[in-house]
C-alpha cells in the first residue's frame, strides 16, 4: 500500500502537466469558441458517478492498455491506447449538444483527440513502468474529481434550463384571491365589452 502511494506521487507531476493543465487550457479554449452549447446527459448524479468515476476507469485500463500490453507488448498498449483516444470523441459528439457548424464539430474533435492523446502518455508511461494499479487509481482520481466539479456546479443553478433558456414560474401566494382576480379580469374583457358592443349594434339598429 505503501508502495502504490509512493508511486501515487511520483507521477503527480507528470499528471499536471499531461492531464490538468492541457485539461483547463482545451476547456478554456471549447468556451472561447463556444463549441459546447448543453449537454443531453439527463442521468442521476449517483450513475454518472458510478459510471463515470469507478466503471469507466478500470474498464478502459484494462481492455485497452492492460489486457493490449500484456499480449502485444508497446505495439499494443499503443494500439489500444489510440483506440481509446479516438472513441472519446466519437460519443463525446452524440453526448454534448455541439453546434450545428462542421467547422466546430471538427475543431471539438481535434481539441479532444489532443487532450487525450496527452492523457494516452501519461497512462501509458505508468504501464510501461509497470505500475498498471497506479494507472486505474489515477484514473479514477481524475474522473471521480471531474465528475464531483460537473454534479457540483449543476446542483449550484437556481434556475432549470429549457432549451438554453430560462424557465420562469411565477409563485401564487393566494390561490382563492388569484382566481377571483382572473375571473374579474374575464368578466371585465370578454363579458363587458361584449355587452357594450351589443347594447350599441342594438341602439343603431332602432335608430
Amino acid at each position: 500500500m505503501l508502495q502504490i502511494l509512493l508511486a501515487f506521487i511520483q507521477y503527480l507531476p507528470h499528471y499536471i502537466f499531461l492531464v490538468v493543465i492541457p485539461s483547463i487550457i482545451i476547456g478554456l479554449l471549447e468556451k472561447r469558441l463556444r463549441l459546447i452549447e448543453d449537454s443531453i446527459d439527463h442521468a442521476s448524479a449517483y450513475s454518472r458517478f458510478v459510471i463515470s468515476s469507478l466503471y469507466f476507469p478500470i474498464f478502459e485500463e484494462i481492455l485497452f492498455r492492460g489486457l493490449m500490453f500484456y499480449f502485444f507488448g508497446v505495439p499494443g498498449l499503443i494500439l489500444g491506447s489510440i483506440t481509446w483516444i479516438l472513441l472519446h470523441p466519437a460519443w463525446q459528439l452524440k453526448l454534448y449538444n455541439i453546434a450545428d457548424s462542421g467547422m466546430k464539430k471538427l475543431s471539438f474533435f481535434l481539441l479532444r483527440v489532443m487532450y487525450y492523446s496527452l492523457s494516452a502518455i501519461f497512462f501509458g508511461i505508468i504501464w510501461l513502468d509497470g505500475n498498471g494499479v497506479v494507472a486505474v487509481i489515477y484514473h479514477i482520481f481524475h474522473n471521480s474529481l471531474a465528475t464531483i466539479t460537473e454534479i457540483a456546479t449543476e446542483a449550484g443553478w437556481k434556475l432549470p434550463r429549457l432549451h438554453g433558456s430560462r424557465k420562469f414560474v411565477r409563485r401564487v401566494e393566494n390561490p382563492v384571491e388569484e382566481f377571483s382576480e382572473t375571473r374579474k379580469f374575464i368578466r371585465k374583457v370578454f363579458i363587458t365589452e361584449d355587452s357594450s358592443t351589443s347594447n350599441k349594434f342594438v341602439k343603431r339598429k332602432r335608430g
